[in-house]
């Protein structure tokens, strides 16, 4: 899909948009305890003469490529990173991913999704059926993504790399620099902001990304919507943030 100049304009003042927020929260369809999985060396350094590599092949293993770490994927993550980059005109360095087992995430991204004093008011509870999702899952920590494959098809793993690869970028540029314990000590309405800023900014540039590159998919936002509407309990309160895109209203102060 070709797009226009003004297209290409308002992308590159919302990629400043994207970098300047903050991964406060896992996202993507797995919660986990990121201590639970170590890596080791540096990130390799991005460089710009493989932008237009096609997404799609098997994960290869090479020098200049992502590290991926416990199995191997569908798609070439490294040219998700690289077309993504050049979406947003961006560039930082390549993360690491790591292939989760998911019998070891405990169920799907609600079960370990705390409640906290602002959910409990709300009467929120863990949902009752916590089974696994076939689609892809993963969770973003600084430079390294975590990877459930689940039994999605390749376009569905490609939308979800593209979404993590987002928080990534958020990370490396650490605008703002906040730390996870001032966000755990910032109050609901902080909390939530935060969070909005961060999934609904990952949510609107994957939609730009999936009709960018005529991903055969649908949208991150459509998605997260209908995950939102089916939901209930955490679940919901877990999906709001990432149907929140410049085009919505959701995350509007929640005390009057």
């Amino acid at each position: 899909m070709t797009y226009g100049l003004g297209r290409r304009k308002k992308m590159r003042e919302f990629g400043l948009l994207v970098i300047v927020v903050l991964l406060l929260a896992g996202c993507g369809g797995v919660q986990d305890d990121p201590s639970a999985v170590t890596t080791d060396g540096e990130d390799s350094e991005f460089t710009t003469d493989a932008r237009n590599a096609t997404p799609g092949e098997p994960t290869v293993a090479e020098s200049d490529g992502i590290s991926v770490r416990g199995g191997t994927l569908s798609v070439n993550a490294t040219a998700v990173f690289r077309n993504l980059l050049a979406l947003i005109d961006v560039d930082t360095n390549q993360p690491i991913i790591v292939i989760e087992n998911r019998a070891a995430t405990d169920g799907d991204e609600t079960s370990a999704l705390p409640v906290d004093d602002f959910g409990s008011t709300l009467g929120l509870t863990p949902p009752e059926d916590t089974s696994a999702s076939d689609r892809p899952g993963g969770f973003t920590v600084k430079g390294t993504v975590h990877i459930v494959p689940g039994n999605g098809s390749d376009a569905e793993m490609e939308r979800l790399l593209a979404h993590e690869f987002v928080h990534v970028v958020q990370y490396q540029k650490e605008w703002p620099s906040h730390s996870r314990k001032s966000y755990a000590n910032s109050d609901a309405n902080t909390r939530l902001l935060s969070t909005c800023l961060s999934e609904g900014s990952a949510t609107y540039v994957t939609d730009e990304y999936v009709r960018r590159y005529s991903v055969d998919v649908e949208s991150d936002t459509a998605l997260m919507r209908r995950e939102y509407f089916e939901s209930n309990g955490t679940e919901k309160y877990f999906y709001a943030p990432y149907t929140t895109t410049p085009r919505r209203r959701n995350c509007r102060k929640t005390s009057t």
